[in-house]
């Protein structure tokens, strides 16, 4: 899990098939190799490996909620929130299954009921991810302050995330302070080559 936590999922997939290979049975294993795979934009395999880590274990909060990361990648939404809702029934204080409710209800345009992050932050004060969707909440219902400090706190823990640069620019953007929103779509760019078509 080390290296998805610093950027190199690849070598987490090849990582966690040697494991599942020991272990074949280890729902952990599959459940941590289909973040691997959301985190390569490989979705359908995440998907098969969320389905056998519940085939295993189907009680596995953990797998509902990157089947549902998944889930929401291919604009299943209505699959993602089944699988965020179950994940959030089973363990109620995971953070990474609210943060992704939450990001889940953000991308739908539902931004009063994207305050799921304010649950996740309360467990976890330092979840970047919680931090960026709340931020695009923020921004989204014309608050730009508060957009940019929770994502320039995003940032500050975990710099290699795209999204946190890319919503922090339309934030500055909205503030009409151009100079800083160019400078961090240009980071986004660089991390993330593909959002460059996007501008």
């Amino acid at each position: 899990m080390d290296y998805l936590r610093t950027g190199h999922p690849d070598r987490a997939i090849a990582d966690l098939d040697r494991a599942i290979q020991l272990n074949p049975d280890s729902a952990k294993a599959f459940a941590n190799r289909c973040m691997a795979y959301n985190e390569t934009s490989q979705t359908d395999r995440a998907i098969d490996d969320c389905d056998a880590a519940l085939r295993i274990d189907p009680d596995s909060a953990q797998a509902f909620t990157n089947r549902g990361v998944a889930y929401a990648a291919k604009a299943q939404l209505d699959r993602a929130m089944d699988d965020f809702n179950r994940a959030i029934q089973l363990d109620p204080k995971s953070a990474d299954a609210l943060s992704n409710r939450c990001a889940a209800f953000t991308n739908q345009g539902q931004w009063t009921q994207a305050m799921d992050c304010d649950a996740a932050l309360r467990i976890d004060p330092n979840h970047a991810m919680a931090l960026t969707s709340r931020g695009l909440a923020y921004l989204r219902v014309g608050q730009p302050d508060q957009a940019i400090d929770d994502l320039s706190k995003a940032i500050a823990l975990n710099p290699i995330y795209p999204p946190s640069f890319l919503n922090r620019a339309a934030a500055y953007l909205a503030k009409g302070d151009r100079d800083r929103a160019a400078q961090d779509h240009a980071q986004a760019v660089e991390l993330d080559p593909r959002l460059g078509s996007r501008r």
